[in-house]
Parts: structure tokens; C-alpha cells; sequence
């Protein structure tokens, strides 16, 4: 490895020139630059220095068979696409450090079974872990107060998610498609996006808190063993075919509710819940 493998501009990697398989970044280095190894396939690990507070857009998109990569201390931003398609990595382990990961920052990373959002975290971009259909559980760190769009769509194999108070919103799909079985939602929820938990097969219980005012559109859709689903009388608004497909679902909620009109027109089960 030679100076000439790296094209570095005050401080940021724009490129990676070399050939080797193993790359150790120059601790000259503060940022990596946008879409500085990517689509490089033949890279297998990568250690970044502690130097390094920053990884651009797209920086390793498609870095497919890279199994291994060394994330420095000091990291406080991981941009959008950053680890895009990395298909072969299982572990990445970040620092307390870490606020912002951006939008696709590691959609489709399928192999990623070792993961965690540090509690400094304070933003998730849109589909930020969008089809890590290896990931079975996940904690959503106390600074974030909305799960965006598609952030864990297709996780196909994530069962368990811990919640933190302070959420407020759970936006459009953001856990479609996943493997959740059991549903208890932080006190500070208030909307549930469309499509938010459609498709969710191993779904049986769910339980939305006194204070939720929105239940979007498919919310729920093809939940096909949902069987119990609690809504309180402060829900305001529910949204065509928010149980669209729920054949067994019983929704247990306070008589004159919202939610007990629903289901009568809707033909389904209700249970009056008691106080």
C-alpha cells in the first residue's frame, strides 16, 4: 500500500486508487469522502482512524464482499447510501459518539446480524436499515422522537425492538414486513404512519397508548394472525384499511370510542375494555 493508493484534499479521502483487499486509511484522514470506495468489490476489510469523524454519501455503496470494517471512536455522522448493498458484513459496531445516520445508510446490508444504534444517536434518516433481513433485535435510542419512513422495512427476521418514551411518531412502513410478535408502543406515541406495521406476520398483540390520536391508512394491513389489538378512546382518526386483511383481530377499546364505531362498521370483533 503506497501513498499514490489514496487521493486525499484537506484532510478527506476522495478516493481509493489501490488494489488491495485490506486497506488501512492514512491517520491523516478526518473524512471519507462521498462515494470514495464505492462499488470497489474486491475490498474484504477496512480499519478507519481514529481521525476519521465522518463518512460521506455512498461512501462504501456496494462494497459486497467487504466482511469487515474498523469504525473509529470519534465517528459523529454516517451519511446516506453510506454502506448501501454491503451484503457480506455481519458486525458493525459504532460509537457513543454517533449522531446522525443518513437516509439507505445500510439498506440491504442482508447479512448484518450484529448492530447497535448508540443512545447519542439524535437522527435516522429514511430506510436507514431498510431490508437487513438479518437483524433480530434492535434498541432505538432515547433522542429520537420518530421512527421515519421504511427505517426497518423488510427486516424480515427482527422480532424484538425496544421503544424509547419521547417517541412520538411511527411514520409510513417503517416496520412493514417484519417478524415482530408482541407490540407495546411508548406512552408518547401519538400517530401511526401508513402501512406503518403492515405485513407483520407473526403479529398477535398490540397495544397503542392513552394519548395516540392517528391510526394511518393499512397501519396494520395483512397482520394476518393479529388477534388482539387495544386502542384507546383518544384515537381521532383511523384510516381506510387500517386492518385491512386482520380475519382474527379482536379490538379491545373504551364503549362510545372511536374505535368501537370502526369496528361495527367494519365487521370486526370488539370488546369493550374496562377501567
Amino acid at each position: 500500500m503506497t501513498k499514490n493508493d489514496f487521493t486525499i484534499e484537506n484532510g478527506v479521502l476522495i478516493k481509493y486508487n489501490g488494489t488491495d483487499t485490506s486497506v488501512v486509511v492514512p491517520d491523516t484522514v478526518t473524512e471519507i469522502g462521498k462515494d470514495a470506495f464505492g462499488w470497489l468489490d474486491f475490498i474484504k476489510e477496512v480499519f478507519l482512524p481514529d481521525s476519521v469523524t465522518a463518512i460521506g454519501d455512498g461512501a462504501f455503496m456496494v462494497c459486497d464482499s467487504m466482511r469487515r470494517i474498523r469504525l473509529p471512536e470519534g465517528l459523529r455522522s454516517v451519511g446516506e447510501r453510506a454502506f448501501e448493498a454491503c451484503q457480506a458484513i455481519e458486525r458493525i459496531m459504532l460509537s457513543d459518539s454517533l449522531a446522525e445516520i443518513g437516509a439507505r445508510a445500510f439498506c440491504n446490508c442482508t447479512s448484518l446480524k450484529y448492530f447497535n444504534i448508540p443512545p447519542s444517536v439524535t437522527s435516522i434518516g429514511e430506510e436507514a436499515f431498510l431490508n437487513c433481513s438479518s437483524i433480530l433485535g434492535i434498541t432505538v435510542p432515547k433522542g429520537i422522537t420518530a421512527i421515519p419512513q421504511g427505517t426497518f422495512q423488510a427486516c424480515n427476521k427482527l422480532r424484538g425492538v425496544l421503544l424509547p418514551e419521547g417517541l412520538t411518531e411511527i411514520d409510513d412502513l417503517a416496520f412493514s414486513c417484519t417478524a415482530l410478535e408482541l407490540l407495546e408502543l411508548p406512552s408518547t406515541v401519538k400517530r401511526i404512519g401508513s402501512g406503518a406495521f403492515s405485513c407483520c406476520l407473526s403479529l398477535k398483540s398490540a397495544s397503542l397508548p392513552d394519548g395516540a390520536s392517528e391510526i394511518s391508512d393499512k397501519a396494520f394491513e395483512l397482520c394476518l394472525f393479529l388477534e388482539r389489538l387495544r386502542i384507546p378512546a383518544s384515537v381521532k382518526l383511523i384510516g381506510e384499511d387500517a386492518f385491512k386483511d386482520c380475519s382474527d383481530l379482536r379490538i379491545i377499546t373504551p364503549r362510545g370510542s372511536l374505535a368501537e364505531k370502526y369496528a361495527a362498521e367494519h365487521g370486526i370483533d370488539c370488546e369493550e375494555e374496562r377501567q
